[in-house]
């Protein structure tokens, strides 16, 4: 009867033990796979630039692999790629706190993957699903992750794709006003793993889009997300961040005045400013300079050079054309991925008279390693690109050019005509009919 109690008492402590871990373990059996790195990464709310937090050097036909943490993690969603390999060539894994994860690789296609888990099948299932089973496939795993597995970090993913898919159908009916009023709900906005997600950024675009945007309503959607928090809360200066940056992807809507109100109530005040020294600093030097570069004034020179070496200053390129378009982007930046062709289809489609316009692309970044693949894949071949001369970024300051992409329509006086991408506003100062 001792030896009995003895050993109940054992497992007990034993179920306690395993109940109370933390952390993680990710092991994966890897097969014909030779000399790569397999990276283990965290998103932080948007697919591009996902954090390395792990990597293994495969070096063996047959290679047993293990990622591990042994403390208390929020839970994710994590990315497995190869350093240096496609970019396209990886698959996300969901790893909640206390996850034992175990994964089969045979080749280096990671969309062949396998997953010993029910849940990642079905999130890998979700990843490969093939756009001719349309979005009703998509739906339904989405669906079915949030269903059987309502506390895991897949369902916050699944439902946040779920409430972008419905913004994306509704979004003609502007008078919505009930999507918008329960697009959070089922959602805890105050949830840290939200930050630890590849959707997250998107989800929120979705939200600030769903009504016309300008500063009534978008200021509406910043209080509504904001107003019952602070600056301690969880995902406060998370939220803060984004918005700040969407502002200022948004900037040919003229939000002026709602990125002055929003640093107003929710960032200029302790403890904010202590919080995040860094946004509070670099947000108020944009607060200072939101109108610095005028509609109507003159554009400051500045020097460039192109890919062969070639040196131009702005003022002798624009007396050469009576207008001149130029973009402004990052290779890395996802929205200058998206924009950019789209920018370079209206110029070619468009009917304007030869040498009325010179497109001029410009390199508005520091990191230029994937700056050709850039202008290959936006088709801007034809323009003009440039990167800053020697790499001097004194022209960030006059131009008040922090963030990307950026658009300016300038005359041959160097007169600024516009400082954003809208096709009827270009096609009515190019043809003169403003």
């Amino acid at each position: 009867m001792k030896y009995f109690k003895l050993l109940l008492i054992a497992m007990l402590f034993l179920s306690f033990k395993s109940l109370a871990q933390n952390g993680y373990t990710i092991s994966i059996d890897v097969t014909n796979v030779k000399s790569k790195v397999l990276q283990f990464s965290f998103y932080h709310g948007t697919t591009t630039k996902p954090v390395v937090v792990d990597s293994v050097l495969i070096d063996k036909p047959q290679q047993h692999i293990e990622f591990k943490n042994p403390k208390k993690i929020t839970g994710g969603i994590c990315r497995l790629d190869f350093k240096e390999g496609n970019k396209t060539n990886a698959v996300d894994i969901a790893v909640d706190n206390a996850a034992k994860l175990h994964f089969s690789l045979a080749d280096t296609s990671f969309d062949k993957m396998k997953a010993d888990d029910k849940m990642n099948q079905i999130f890998f299932s979700y990843q490969n699903a093939s756009p001719a089973g349309g979005a009703d496939e998509k739906m339904q795993l989405l669906n079915l992750l949030s269903k059987d597995y309502p506390q895991s970090v897949a369902a916050l993913y699944a439902k946040l794709e779920l409430k972008k898919i419905d913004a994306f159908t509704k979004k003609q009916d502007v008078n919505n006003s009930k999507l918008k009023n329960e697009y959070f709900n089922g959602i805890d906005k105050q949830d840290k793993r939200l930050q630890l997600l590849p959707n997250a950024f998107a989800f929120l675009n979705s939200y600030f889009s769903l009504p016309p945007i300008n500063n009534a309503n978008y200021q509406a959607g910043v209080d509504s997300l904001l107003k019952n928090s602070d600056c301690d809360s969880k995902n406060y200066i998370f939220y803060l961040t984004w918005i700040f940056k969407n502002l200022a992807f948004l900037h040919q809507y003229n939000l002026n005045n709602t990125f002055k109100y929003v640093y107003a109530t929710y960032l200029d005040k302790e403890p904010c400013k202590t919080n995040n020294p860094v946004l509070y600093v670099r947000t108020t030097a944009d607060y200072k300079e939101l109108d610095g570069l005028v509609i109507g004034n003159n554009i400051p020179d500045f020097d460039m050079q192109d890919s062969i070496g070639n040196f131009y200053s702005i003022k002798s390129l624009v007396a050469k054309n009576k207008y001149t378009f130029i973009a402004f982007f990052d290779p890395d930046c996802m929205h200058c991925q998206e924009i950019l062709p789209q920018v370079s289809k209206f110029f070619d489609s468009s009917n304007f008279d030869k040498g009325l316009v010179q497109k001029m692309s410009f390199a508005n970044a520091r990191d230029l390693k994937d700056w050709q693949k850039f202008l290959t894949d936006s088709k801007l071949g034809s323009w003009l690109n440039v990167k800053p001369k020697n790499d001097d970024q004194s022209y960030m300051i006059n131009l008040k050019m922090y963030t990307n992409p950026n658009f300016l329509l300038i005359d041959d006086k160097g007169i600024i005509r516009l400082k954003k991408f809208d096709r009827e506003s270009i096609t009515s100062i190019l043809r003169g009919e403003e």
